[in-house]
């Protein structure tokens, strides 16, 4: 049968974990994982030679060899010793992913940890993997020909994000996640990517001289300079700022764009129902806020010169 002819003829040359065996038959039996793959082969071939040891003794043991040490597995090695056949300390390691594969709790909870400081319901996870790991397990497939299998990449992005999902409580979501967690595999540092929260209602300008949103110095083009008394802004504070500010200590985000729609005169007010207004949020760390909360710290902050209304996601 295949996928044992080709297990084998893959351990005869190559040590292998069950994780890096197993997925090169990835696209063969769904409901299953790689390491189950793997470990469902080598326990088969190991069976397989068990049973033929009588019949055909030194095929048999030449199997159970490889599979205790290329395989690395242990009912193989328990097999030989039953018949009274030793084999050398040895100890092997994965070719492919050196033992990375068996790090997959280690590294959710890794990521678990990165992801505290955040609100969200939704994650996705990535991964950086090593080229030289990419590049073992692509000569492995095209050297054994192998049209089974699935990517390092794939497989830890979703077993991974099974961990995380199992320990949070979070749902993956492959379209618009709130954040993505990406591991570099080489050095299983975390980055978190929250993505942008969107806030729309309107505002009122009650005094006149504010622009709507940061007026960089003519002069030193926002530097800082004697002209601007080394604030590198035209007006000491803007629509955008009074806006801004409180919203940004509110969501913890990186930084935010103020986007009016459509703008007054410097020194014009603008009364009635005012102007809609978008603001963008990118990397905030709380999403879950309270709206009617973050209008009225607005406006306190604003000291009556701009009042904003209507907030919503």
């Amino acid at each position: 049968m295949y996928p044992l002819k080709k297990a084998l003829e893959i351990l005869e040359k190559t040590p292998l974990c069950n994780s890096c065996l197993g997925r090169q038959f990835a696209l063969l039996g769904m409901g299953s994982n790689n390491p189950s793959r793997g470990h469902a082969l080598k326990l088969v071939l190991t069976m397989t030679a068990a049973y033929t040891l009588r019949e055909n003794p030194d095929e048999a043991i030449r199997i159970l060899k490889i599979l205790a040490t290329n395989g690395m597995f242990q009912p193989a090695t328990e097999t030989l010793q039953k018949e009274g056949i030793e084999l050398k300390e040895e100890t092997k390691t994965c070719y492919i992913c050196s033992g990375l594969m068996t790090k997959k709790k280690e590294i959710a909870e890794k990521i678990v940890s990165a992801l505290k400081n955040y609100d969200y319901r939704s994650f996705l996870i990535g991964c950086h993997v090593p080229p030289s790991l990419t590049e073992k397990d692509d000569e492995l497939k095209a050297s054994h020909q192998i049209d089974t299998g699935e990517s390092v990449k794939a497989e830890f992005n979703r077993e991974v994000g099974k961990l995380v999902s199992a320990i949070t409580g979070k749902t993956v979501d492959f379209k618009n996640p709130d954040v993505v967690a990406v591991i570099n595999l080489e050095n299983l540092e975390v980055t978190v990517n929250s993505n942008p929260i969107y806030i729309a209602g309107r505002y009122l300008k009650h005094v006149r001289g504010i622009p709507q949103t940061r007026w960089p110095c003519r002069a030193c083009k926002g530097e800082g300079c004697p002209r601007c008394n080394g604030t590198g802004k035209m007006y000491t504070e803007s629509i955008e700022e009074l806006v801004l500010t409180p919203i940004l200590e509110e969501t913890g985000g990186d930084e935010g764009k103020f986007h009016g729609a459509g703008r007054e005169d410097i020194d014009a007010r603008m009364l009635g129902t005012g102007r809609p207004f978008i603001v963008e949020i990118k990397n905030p760390k709380k999403r879950n806020i309270d709206l009617q909360q973050l209008q009225e710290k607005i406006n306190t902050h604003a000291q009556g010169k701009v009042e904003v209304h209507s907030l919503h996601f």
